[in-house]
């Protein structure tokens, strides 16, 4: 049996705008912690506050989330749109699938 990932979907929130959306497998305060240095907006992100959305094995909800804040007129500072995993997501996934089926 394969054991699915916990993604867990949330927002990034500054002066009580949504700005971000994103997914992590870690706890919200280590994500928020690591910077966002892949954006040009780092400084700015680090003022913000994070909040669970859901909490999900579904990867595809982060791309459901961009577009339901984009679809409201949320001008979201992402350069993707959720395109699945990234490569760290990859890496970790296959870990536990390599544990679970030896």
């Amino acid at each position: 049996m394969i054991k699915r990932m916990k993604y867990k979907i949330y927002k990034l929130i500054l002066d009580e705008e949504v700005v971000y959306i994103g997914k992590t497998i870690q706890t919200l305060s280590k994500r928020k912690s690591q910077g966002y240095n892949h954006t040009q907006y780092d400084e700015l992100l680090k003022k913000s506050t994070i909040h669970l959305i859901e909490e999900t094995d579904d990867i595809s909800r982060e791309r459901y989330w961009i577009k339901y804040y984009r679809d409201m007129g949320i001008k979201l500072i992402n350069k993707r749109d959720g395109d699945g995993p990234s490569s760290m997501d990859s890496i970790k996934y296959l870990k536990n699938w390599y544990q679970s089926n030896k």
